[in-house]
């Protein structure tokens, strides 16, 4: 699922967009540079949280216990390399 994509659901980060969007459009194009910021904020977390829920979802995993005897170091480090590329 992405989060605020059509038909998944409206999420509390696509309600907070779509009302900037709409208080933009009331108020005219003057002094919107606070809204367009707030906009763009928001849209960066949405996509940031789509990415990593891809990223979780496409990774091979490992068992609890294998995760937990290395204290997750497996799943960290796949994650860091994932968000450098």
């Amino acid at each position: 699922m992405i989060i605020g994509e059509g038909g998944a659901g409206k999420t509390s980060l696509a309600k907070k967009i779509k009302e900037l969007d709409e208080t933009m459009k009331e108020v005219g194009g003057a002094n919107l540079q606070g809204f367009r910021e707030e906009i763009d904020q928001y849209t960066e977390i949405r996509n940031t949280i789509a990415e990593l829920t891809n990223l979780l979802k496409d990774m091979n995993t490992l068992t609890p216990d294998i995760h937990s005897k290395s204290d997750f170091e497996e799943l960290l480090n796949a994650i860091a390399q994932r968000l450098d590329e």
